[in-house]
């Protein structure tokens, strides 16, 4: 008696330009918005899936050790525009990261000495910071901000604040035993994107939010890191030690 073939894997990846070197690896995956992704993940209809790290370790998913997105140093897309953190008078979360907003406020209440008053950017307002106010901004929103608004890099503040790198999202399975399959197809889509010099997302990023080419292949090629090392897993464990003492959100 054959056996039955297997069922392909059920995967979500974010509907963000920074996951599209991964959509090669699975051509039928689910993109959508990171909380709808935890929802289905939650509800076990996901067998694997790209969302924030914060999501994959309180949703009980297996993190997969190599692969996510991550970054070591300057990252672009996840900024405090505004006010610098150390005149922060008021810091303005977005209500897209978790991950991000936390980060943010760890790094402002170390340049400042304490965490401001803290407030939620309602989802679609244009990004308008009023004198003294940081406004936690990332994705694609924050490339292509106007030149004019002045930001910090989130990554870079944290690589000089602690030495270590970053994860902002991680792969994470249901059963770790699709992590050989899922490292495979992986593996594949990435080698092929590099080869490529990412030139079917930097044609889209530059697209969508007008960031020159040769800006944007700096950011696929340099600023975010796709392959996750020690250095990134060290500054995650930090990340998770450093929040578990943060006031919770206002």
């Amino acid at each position: 008696m054959e056996a039955e073939p297997a069922k392909p894997l059920r995967v979500g990846l974010p509907n963000y330009t920074l996951a599209e070197p991964y959509a090669r690896a699975f051509p039928g995956a689910l993109r959508l918005p990171p909380a709808e992704l935890n929802q289905l993940a939650a509800q076990n209809k996901l067998d694997l899936v790209l969302t924030s790290s914060l999501a994959v370790i309180e949703l009980g998913l297996f993190p997969h050790p190599l692969y996510g997105i991550g970054c070591s140093g300057e990252v672009m897309s996840v900024l405090l525009v505004g006010a610098p953190p150390e005149e922060c008078e008021r810091l303005v979360l977005d209500p897209a990261s978790r991950t991000s907003n936390d980060l943010a406020r760890l790094v402002v209440q170390k340049l400042r000495g304490s965490l401001p008053p803290t407030s939620h950017r309602p989802a679609g307002v244009s990004i308008d910071p009023s004198p003294g106010e940081a406004w936690v901004v990332i994705g694609d929103p924050a490339l292509g901000l106007s030149g004019d608004l002045p930001r910090h890099d989130l990554g870079r503040l944290w690589k000089e604040l602690t030495g270590q790198g970053f994860i902002f999202a991680l792969f994470g399975l249901r059963d770790a035993g699709h992590l050989e399959e899922a490292s495979r197809a992986i593996a594949q889509a990435l080698e092929r994107a590099e080869e490529e010099e990412f030139a079917s997302p930097v044609e889209m990023l530059s697209e969508k939010v007008g960031l020159s080419r040769r800006a944007a292949r700096h950011y696929f090629g340099q600023c975010l890191d796709y392959r996750l090392t020690a250095d990134h897993w060290r500054g995650l464990e930090l990340f998770m030690e450093l929040r578990s003492a943060l006031s919770p959100y206002l």
